[in-house]
């Protein structure tokens, strides 16, 4: 759509509208996170460059059919107020996506081609103990430690699960929290599984060759 036919409205109140969207509850996910669902309508969240950078806001019934432009906002100049403060939309956008791929599924025969997005999209990976391992994704990291706790109403210990997210300033951040145990299991058991298979002496980095080779790539 030609800059001239759009609606433009300033940066804060775009992201405070797709904020407004994502604690309605995000249901579904996918492309890294510019394309999402809430309740039962898609939304994509996209950069364009007509006559300057702006950003755009589209929903739709289906995921194949977002049909329907909502707004834009400009956002110029690489460093830029505005270009910070929707990198930092996408950067949270993103963070709900990784999540949603690793923790909203608990059968691992099922979901392990699913996992494939996620590994490919990671640059490095390492296993610091059985319970802690730290995925990177360029300069973020995200650093999950299974912990155990005493439970006193069952009089029983439980496991849980912490992710932290590590920015450039590398202060943890706690970004997501879980009992669940299904999920914990099949995470680990994934988290494991790629270790060894991409363990090598030359370093931890995700061997996506590999991946697709053993017919876990979501193209098949």
């Amino acid at each position: 759509m030609e800059a001239d036919k759009k609606t433009f409205i300033d940066i804060d109140t775009f992201i405070s509208n797709i904020e407004t969207l994502i604690n309605q509850g995000i249901s579904e996910i996918t492309k890294g996170g510019q394309m999402f669902k809430v309740n039962s309508t898609w939304y994509i969240v996209y950069y364009d460059n007509n006559y300057g950078m702006n950003i755009n806001l589209e929903s739709g019934a289906d995921r194949n059919n977002i049909d329907t432009y909502l707004y834009s906002a400009w956002n110029v100049g690489a460093h830029s107020e505005e270009r910070n403060k929707t990198d930092k939309l996408f950067e949270k956008l993103h963070e709900i996506y990784v999540l949603h791929q690793l923790f909203n599924k608990t059968n691992i025969i099922k979901s392990l081609k699913k996992y494939a997005d996620i590994l490919e999209r990671c640059t490095s990976f390492e296993k610091l103990s059985e319970s802690t391992f730290v995925l990177h994704f360029n300069n973020i990291k995200y650093c999950f430690i299974r912990k155990e706790r005493y439970n006193s109403v069952c009089n029983s210990v439980e496991q849980y699960i912490e992710v932290s997210k590590y920015g450039e300033n590398h202060v943890p951040q706690l970004v997501y929290e879980s009992d669940n145990i299904d999920s914990i299991q099949s995470l680990y058991s994934i988290l494991n599984a790629v270790y060894y298979i991409n363990k090598t002496e030359t370093g931890n980095s995700i061997d996506y060759n590999l991946i697709c080779a053993l017919g876990l790539n979501n193209n098949q």
